[in-house]
């Protein structure tokens, strides 16, 4: 929704941290990869598959994102890394966790990121009753 308003360096880390975040509940879901997709056309840039075995540690790409970016920024980084995290149904414990660790790191408040999910599960919630009216009638 708003990643294009980020720079090429946080477009490039944010790629990183979003496929580190979809593993982390041990299953790289195809639903989180389709988003991850998504979010490159978003970006206008290409997905590069490497990042799935990339050996970066992911509190130093954080660290390196949080150095790059302001305020705005993060929020979109946040926004978005939480709707990565609901796009296969359901917020698991290790994303969370790790959500909740990015949000230290980057200095922000943790009721951004409550904010953050009670949006995106709202839509989630919201789109699934829609495809429940419309599609399977």
């Amino acid at each position: 929704m708003y990643l294009n308003l980020l720079n090429e360096e946080q477009k490039e880390l944010f790629l990183e941290v979003a496929v580190k975040l979809s593993s982390a509940d041990g299953d790289y879901s195809d639903e989180e990869r389709c988003l991850i997709n998504e979010y490159c056309k978003e970006m206008a840039v290409e997905y590069n598959k490497s990042l799935e075995n990339e050996l970066r540690d992911t509190s130093e790409l954080v660290s390196e994102l949080s150095k790059s970016s302001e305020e705005k920024e993060k929020r979109i980084i946040l926004f978005e890394l939480m709707g990565l995290c609901y796009s296969d149904g359901e917020l698991h414990s290790n994303e969370q966790e790790l959500l909740e660790n990015i949000c230290l790191d980057f200095g922000m408040e943790e009721e951004y990121l409550e904010e953050c999910q009670k949006l995106v599960k709202g839509y989630f919630d919201f789109q699934n009753k829609a495809n429940e009216l419309i599609i399977r009638g």
